[in-house]
């Protein structure tokens, strides 16, 4: 999978900062706005904006989506959260 530039962005709930994003399904696809995304740092719901940096994905958002893709992201959620390294990309002090 190739990892797609992106302008620099930080997660609004860790402050976790990236630059690329990779497509799980789509190897050649690049991020558009109103694409969904989850923070590899705490697992947060996020979803691209006009200039491709992200913004936090609204409940209201999250519960228009399809069924398969609320499960989608709960599970991705739940697998980065059980990560030995959850919520700590990105730290200078991380063990």
């Amino acid at each position: 999978m190739e990892r797609k530039r992106l302008p620099i962005s930080r997660c609004p709930s860790c402050n976790y900062q990236f630059d690329s994003a990779t497509a799980l399904e789509n190897p050649d696809a690049k991020p558009k706005p109103g694409d969904l995304s989850i923070c590899l740092n705490c697992g947060e719901w996020l979803t691209f904006a006009d200039d491709l940096t992200v913004r936090l994905l609204e409940s209201k958002e999250f519960q228009a989506l399809p069924h398969h893709i609320r499960k989608r992201l709960d599970f991705g959620r739940t697998l980065i959260r059980r990560q030995p390294w959850f919520g700590t990309l990105g730290r200078k002090d991380k063990k």
